[in-house]
């Protein structure tokens, strides 16, 4: 549930006036959350311009911007990174910035969405 006074709306409605690579980068982001974790709980929420994911509780995000993606995760500062893809200064957030014209890092990026969603699913 979102909080209140947050907007919700369909994820395509965060896509409007995004380049069709920006939007295709983001297909693809969301298709490796549901595939990853199937039973993923997935929202669109306007005011924060994010793809939200909960399973249990509220774990990452899909942000689109104007030329690249964040891919988040609310505890992403406790996640194991080997790869050393997540960047991020704050108390607890972390995200991955990912180009349309860059190999997405598949393997990394599912380990990452797969340690955050068992955490969620355990707290």
């Amino acid at each position: 549930m979102a909080k209140k006074g947050i907007k919700r709306c369909t994820p395509e409605e965060l896509l409007v006036g995004l380049s069709p690579q920006i939007q295709q980068l983001v297909t693809q982001l969301r298709q490796l959350v549901r595939t990853v974790v199937p039973a993923v709980e997935e929202a669109g929420y306007s005011g924060w311009k994010l793809i939200g994911y909960r399973h249990r509780r509220y774990f990452c995000f899909i942000a689109p911007k104007v030329d690249h993606v964040q891919l988040g995760f609310e505890h992403g500062r406790t996640l194991p990174d080997p790869a050393g893809l997540l960047e991020g200064t704050g108390k607890q957030v972390r995200y991955v910035t990912l180009h349309p014209e860059q190999d997405l890092p598949f393997a990394s990026l599912k380990e990452l969405i797969e340690i955050a969603a068992l955490r969620a699913e355990l707290e």
